[in-house]
């Protein structure tokens, strides 16, 4: 069969040729294509509110640029990229969000290319909004008392709506929940619960758990409060003993010397090492200065210390026995055994047998005893500082003959045989005593610009003497080195068991040994004690300021070292607002007081050219200080940096008695007050002074301190005894502490409680509106050397501290 093709597909053909039969025109091969976006994608959708990085890629085609933009707008951005081979990225940092609701950028691409633009659909990325803060979550007071009551809880919040406080132990009316707003700016808030009181001895400390809910999540925070029980005392335990200035050494040999302080504490010195202090005397009440204290140790097994107190102490090789009492005030001793010594003190001399001191003797002379030196019990030699000897033959003295009364200020005396010894005087000259006669006087020390102070003769041809210039002479008996350099301080006592071992105690503290060729500096002793003003940060910092320019830290378990900042400073207050920061003045003179203030590893010197009485600081920026000029109260104040100029507050013209000196206690720094020995009180309210508000008028006993731990409580105490406290807006009449008087200070942890402290070792607690009485907490001390100072930190714990260097710990 044929296949036919049908007529009307011919003749659609032909009607679509041209007139001339020919094919319709293609289109241009360059004409251009409009670009297009295959895809467009974000990394990341939703951020953490502290933002973050993310990246945005997009596909194209026919395009040559690709410009990626942001709303809202973010550095960087719109940015234009080359996007010609088909794709392109862009990275892009979005910001924190601080807000507390999400932040939403919405991001588009715009493509262009030689056939146009396309903008892509928009596409979002989230920053999610702040979680909320809590910050200063605190409650106050610091610790409550045993009878219990309010404590008032306070925080800073943002980005908060709700919040719920719990405790642990359960508390009635908790968990709470309530409503507590607050955007990106801080708002602060405070909440009060009622603590029961103890029901057992033992303290109950309450956590308490602040939980703060906003549109970017929930924060908490813990804070505590303490129901301590009613505070106990302990015994005195030593923190800044006195100690310094070593007055006598005494070396048995190479590898066994003992030096002693004017402050009774004696040091061993092995050869290799120096012990640290061994306190074997006490300091008499009222010698601030120490006192006169002499040893000698003819063994290793045996050593004798006697002070000027006229109390003897005796070392067996292992143990110093308990002073006893000699009737001589000492000046020197020498032992040729443990069973002879002989001591000279004053115009007297005394003799030890083994078992006993001799009743003293007076030896005929003008002038004090100054020096003896002993060889065997048969045979002592003492000198007096006018220049007369006296020699002992182990049954009496001998009237005595001058031998240095041209230059007189014999130093010292030392004698290595009944035929051989060797005087010093404070002219730089020595004299030999051949058993018979002495020769005339010998310079050593030239130019006569210091004299010696020291010297020490192990045998007859070798003798060491110590001068006042710094360096040491030796003697090889019959001439005299010239000058040896030790140092640029003054040389004190000398010892020499040999002339290769010999120890010379120098200044601050300083011992030097040698072994005859080369000397060795050791820091046994730096000068410290007495200390006379104490604050606690915390339960776990304390710092005692004392007489020495030495501070004593307390860690919360131990009182360390006491420190020498300054051996002439001598330190009258100091403030510790934090563990970081103490601000310590220097009693006040002619010259002004300087100060210290401790940045938590440095203690930093400064000077203000007034007589400072007073210092308080509520931080590391602010300090009040109060200054005494004639008669006035001034105020200066710390920046941080600086003092201020001072800035009189309460006037002496025209006021009878005058304000005299002014003690100042900061619960911040819009709040301070101060009491003046003229029986004034005055306010600062962080830029303004009140006017002086008389609260002791007759001031039997002047206001002695003050402590306010808020700006709605204060309490003043004076001399006599008695207490003023202050409610925010007025202060009271006198309460009636004690009667003993003599009160020299007080700390108050809150209004609940206080602890003041007298010159007599007792102390007194306020707690609940009531005041214990006086309570001998320092048994031994008397008056005026009782405690110097207190500070108590919370509620469970306080210190007070003495002016012998003890210390008084009281807990809840």
């Amino acid at each position: 069969m044929r296949t036919l093709i049908p007529v009307v597909g011919t003749a659609c053909l032909l009607a679509a040729l041209s007139p001339g039969g020919a094919l319709p025109a293609r289109a241009a091969p360059d004409q251009a294509v409009r670009p297009s976006i295959t895809s467009f994608k974000l990394s990341r959708a939703a951020l953490p509110s502290s933002g973050g990085g993310l990246t945005a890629t997009v596909t194209v085609t026919h395009a040559s640029s690709c410009k990626f933009s942001s709303t809202p707008g973010l550095h960087g951005l719109p940015a234009t990229v080359g996007c010609a081979g088909g794709h392109a990225s862009r990275k892009i940092t979005l910001p924190a969000n601080t807000s507390a609701t999400a932040k939403t950028y919405t991001f588009k691409v715009t493509v262009t290319g030689s056939g146009g633009t396309v903008t892509s659909k928009p596409l979002t990325a989230t920053v999610h909004g702040a979680k909320p803060a809590v910050t200063a979550f605190a409650a106050a007071p610091n610790g409550l008392t045993s009878a219990g009551g309010t404590t008032t809880l306070t925080a800073t919040l943002v980005r908060s709506s709700t919040c719920v406080l719990s405790a642990s132990p359960a508390v009635a009316g908790l968990p709470a929940s309530f409503a507590c707003a607050a955007g990106t700016t801080p708002k602060g808030i405070s909440h009060s619960v009622s603590l029961p009181a103890l029901t057992g001895s033992a303290a109950v400390p309450y956590t308490f758990t602040l939980t703060a809910t906003g549109a970017g999540g929930t924060a908490s925070a813990q804070t505590s409060q303490t129901v301590w029980p009613p505070m106990t005392f302990a015994a005195p335990a030593s923190a800044d003993p006195a100690g310094g200035s070593p007055d006598d050494v005494s070396c048995a040999s190479a590898t066994f010397c003992t030096a002693v302080d004017r402050f009774g504490n004696v040091f061993t010195f092995t050869g290799s090492k120096w012990s640290g202090p061994k306190r074997v005397e006490s300091v008499a009440d009222g010698l601030v200065t120490g006192m006169n204290t002499a040893i000698s140790c003819p063994t290793s097994s045996f050593c004798a210390e006697l002070a000027q107190t006229g109390a003897a102490s005796f070392f067996n090789g292992s143990a110093w026995s308990k002073p006893v009492s000699t009737g001589l005030g000492v000046e020197s001793l020498s032992c040729a055994s443990s069973s002879f010594c002989a001591a000279v003190g004053g115009f007297f001399a005394a003799v030890y047998t083994g078992t006993a001191w001799s009743s003293p003797v007076q030896l005929n002379t003008k002038t004090p005893l100054v020096s003896i030196s002993c060889t065997s019990s048969s045979f002592c030699l003492a000198v007096s500082s006018g220049g007369d000897d006296f020699a002992y033959d182990g049954i009496s003295w001998s009237a005595g003959t001058d031998f240095d009364t041209a230059d007189g200020d014999v130093t010292a005396v030392s004698c290595a045989s009944q035929t051989m010894c060797v005087a010093v005087n404070d002219n730089g000259k020595a004299l030999s005593y051949d058993g018979s006669s002495w020769t005339a006087p010998v310079r050593v020390v030239s130019p006569a610009f210091a004299g010696l102070a020291g010297v020490s003769c192990p045998s007859a041809s070798f003798c060491m003497a110590s001068g006042a210039d710094g360096s040491y002479y030796t003697y090889d008996g019959s001439a005299w080195s010239s000058r040896n350099p030790l140092g640029v301080q003054p040389l004190g006592g000398v010892s020499c068991s040999s002339s290769s071992a010999c120890v010379i105690i120098e200044s601050n503290g300083t011992i030097g040994t040698t072994d005859g060729t080369t000397w060795t500096n050791w820091p046994v002793d730096p000068s410290h004690g007495f200390p006379q003003a104490i604050s606690c940060a915390t339960t776990t910092f304390c710092a005692a300021a004392d007489w020495f320019g030495a501070v004593a830290i307390y860690n919360g378990s131990t009182w360390n070292k006491a420190r020498p900042i300054d051996p002439q400073f001598v330190f009258d207050s100091i403030s510790c607002p934090t563990s970081s920061f103490c601000m310590a003045m220097e009693l006040g003179g002619n010259q002004g007081s300087r100060f210290m203030h401790y940045n938590g590893s440095t203690w930093l010197f400064g000077a203000v050219s007034y007589d400072v009485s007073s210092v308080s600081c509520a931080s590391a920026t602010f300090c009040l200080a109060m200054a005494s000029i004639n008669a006035s109260v001034y105020a200066l104040t710390w920046n941080g940096t600086s003092w201020s100029s001072p800035v009189l507050i309460d006037s002496a013209q025209g006021v009878s008695p005058p304000p005299g000196t002014g003690f100042v206690s900061c619960a911040s720094p819009t709040f301070c007050a101060v009491a003046d020995t003229g029986g004034n009180v005055l306010t600062f309210n962080g830029s303004s002074w009140s006017a002086p508000h008389t609260i002791d008028a007759g001031v039997v006993q002047p206001l002695a301190a003050i402590s306010c731990p808020t700006a709605t409580f204060c309490t003043a105490i004076d001399g006599f005894g008695q207490a003023f406290t202050y409610n925010g807006s007025s202060w009271s009449g006198p309460a009636g502490v004690e009667n003993s008087g003599g009160m020299t200070g007080i700390s108050c942890a809150s209004e609940q409680f206080c602890v003041a402290v007298d010159e007599q070792g007792n102390l007194d607690t306020f707690s609940d509106g009531t005041w214990s009485g006086p309570v001998k907490a320092d048994p031994g001390v008397t008056s005026p050397y009782g405690f110097t100072g207190v500070s108590c930190p919370s509620v469970g714990f306080c210190e007070a501290v003495d002016f012998g260097g003890r210390v008084v710990t009281g807990t809840g």
